[in-house]
């Protein structure tokens, strides 16, 4: 989807289904990276870069906030071209 959006040029706010806004979710972004994402941490500027954490939960993207910029397109092929096939290290995925 992500990569899509960014192929039309068009920067967006992709959340999961269960997220209700209550106001203006535009007000929380920060807008400082072409990629903004949200984190499981309860707090982020103590846990973020822990290593006793596990990476995965570094980032999730149940609140993903993306430009339309090339450099977010990059990562976003290539996040497709290492995950997107039917097995991985030998064992099969899910879909």
């Amino acid at each position: 989807l992500v990569a899509s959006l960014i192929e039309l040029g068009l920067s967006a706010l992709v959340v999961d289904t269960d997220v209700v806004f209550l106001s203006d979710p535009f007000v929380a972004l920060v807008r400082d990276a072409d990629l903004e994402v949200m984190t499981d941490f309860f707090f982020p500027s103590d846990h973020l870069l822990d290593t006793s954490m596990r990476p995965e939960d570094n980032i999730n993207t149940g609140y993903m906030y993306h430009s339309a910029s090339v450099e977010v397109q990059h990562l976003m092929m290539a996040f497709l071209d290492a995950c997107h096939s039917r097995n991985w290290q030998g064992l099969l995925r899910d879909w």
